[in-house]
């Protein structure tokens, strides 16, 4: 019987699959990243770790730079006159990689600090 080696992925903590899923559902998973471009997103994803992270400065908005997205707003952002009192800002899609970035790099233009509360598996990627 051919047994097939799976391969190597870089940074696996960036998949929906994971190891308790059927072999099926995980090959189907992979296939479909793949076929997305998931390995360039990868390198872009190594990039920004290593060389925007560790400045610190406008992480998302650059996150956003580097995969070509551009935030369009309907309104004056960042609000004029914003209140002096805590925000809360949704992003209303429970998986959503790119609505996430979106909202973090809006918030970020506030300049002022924030918290993020986000779903429970994306707490793999380091």
């Amino acid at each position: 019987m051919l047994k097939l080696k799976p391969r190597e992925r870089r940074f696996p903590e960036l998949s929906y699959a994971n190891p308790h899923q059927p072999v099926l559902t995980r090959w189907f998973i992979h296939s479909v990243e793949g076929l997305s471009g998931r390995d360039r997103f990868a390198a872009l994803y190594d990039f920004w770790r290593r060389q925007v992270v560790p400045t610190g400065d406008r992480v998302f908005s650059r996150m956003l730079e580097l995969i070509d997205v551009k935030v369009r707003n309907a309104v004056q952002w960042p609000p004029a006159a914003l209140p002096d009192t805590p925000l809360v800002i949704v992003a209303n899609h429970p998986f959503g990689i790119g609505d996430g970035i979106a909202v973090l790099s809006l918030v970020e233009q506030l300049g002022r600090p924030f918290r993020v509360m986000i779903h429970k598996d994306l707490l793999r990627i380091r």
